[in-house]
C-alpha cells in the first residue's frame, strides 16, 4: 500500500524567510564525464555533441538543460535538494522508530503555510502527520477510492478538516516534507 505523510519541522523566522527566498532557485548541475560516457552510450550517441546530448537529456528528464564552458548542465533545485538531504538525514532514525511504513521517499518539501492551500490538490490526501515532537497522528481507519457514497466519507471530511488544522497550528513556524509511503 501507498501513502502520503507529512512530518511537520519546526524552525526559527530566519531560516523560514531564506527557505521562502531559495526555494525555487534553480542552479546548474553538471553531468560528470562517466555520467556523459554512459548517457551516450545508452542512447547511441556521439559522446563529443554536447548540444544533442543536452538536448536528449531534457527530453528524457523534462528538465531545463543547457552547454557552458563547463560541459552539460541541467537545471534543478539545488538549494532545495540539499535541504531536503539534510533533512532526510536529520529524521530518518526517528521517522523509522515510529513503525508506520516499510519504506519512504520524500518527494517535496513546502513552507507548511503553502502546503495548507495546497494539500487539496494532492492526488491522495495525506494519510498521516508527524509533528514536530515526533508524534504520529494518523486517522482511524484508511481511506482509499472514498467517495461521497462511501460509508466512511463523513470520517474522510472530518481527518480532512483535522488535518488542515494541525497544519495550520504550525504554519508560521515551520516547513513540511512531503513522503511517499510504502506499507
Amino acid at each position: 500500500m501507498k501513502f502520503t505523510a507529512i512530518v511537520i519541522m519546526k524552525s526559527d523566522t530566519a531560516v523560514l524567510d531564506n527557505i521562502r527566498k531559495k526555494i525555487n532557485d534553480k542552479g546548474k548541475e553538471y553531468l560528470s564525464a562517466e555520467m556523459k560516457n554512459n548517457f551516450s552510450l545508452l542512447f547511441d550517441m556521439d559522446p563529443h555533441d554536447d548540444k544533442a546530448l543536452a538536448e536528449k537529456l531534457a527530453e528524457i528528464n523534462q528538465t531545463e538543460t543547457g552547454v557552458d564552458e563547463k560541459g552539460i548542465y541541467q537545471l534543478s533545485y539545488v538549494y532545495k535538494e540539499a535541504l531536503v538531504e539534510q533533512c532526510q538525514r536529520k529524521i530518518d532514525k526517528p521517522l523509522k522508530q515510529l513503525n508506520f511504513f516499510d519504506d519512504y521517499d520524500i518527494f517535496d518539501l513546502m513552507l507548511t503555510d503553502d502546503l495548507v492551500n495546497a494539500v487539496d490538490g494532492y492526488d491522495r490526501f495525506p494519510h498521516a502527520i508527524v509533528t514536530p515532537e515526533l508524534k504520529l497522528i494518523q486517522p482511524p481507519t484508511g481511506f482509499m477510492h472514498v467517495d461521497v457514497s462511501s460509508p466512511n466519507y463523513k470520517d474522510y471530511i472530518k481527518w480532512t478538516k483535522d488535518f488542515k488544522e494541525m497544519l495550520k497550528q504550525y504554519s508560521t513556524n515551520s516547513f513540511a516534507l512531503i513522503l511517499g509511503c510504502h506499507g
